[in-house]
């Protein structure tokens, strides 16, 4: 990860499990990290020791927002996927609201 030391990241489903371990060892990397998630099925005590580094922001968004999601993205150079829907129920809630 030496190549990514410093680097402005970007991270969907960032308050995650997995994406708040990444959060977490991008920022001791010294990295500028956007974390991007919406906590349907994120949880944020898992990046409450992030929300104290200046290095670190938040926002609260869907992936499905591709307007909102450019615009968080704007500037970063490295890009990490870990939204996802575990849970079929909120996909059914979401297909049916969005139809």
């Amino acid at each position: 990860m030496s190549s990514i030391a410093k680097s402005r990241c970007f991270v969907t489903g960032g308050a995650g499990f997995i994406g708040s371990n990444l959060v977490d060892r991008l920022l001791a990397l010294d990295c500028e990290v956007v974390a991007y998630a919406n906590f349907l099925a994120s949880f944020p005590e898992f990046i409450e020791a992030a929300r104290h580094n200046d290095q670190f922001t938040l926002i609260d968004g869907d992936i499905l927002d591709i307007p909102r999601l450019t615009e968080a993205m704007r500037g970063c150079t490295k890009v990490f996927h870990f939204a996802a829907n575990a849970d079929v129920r909120y996909g059914l809630f979401r297909l049916v609201t969005t139809a």
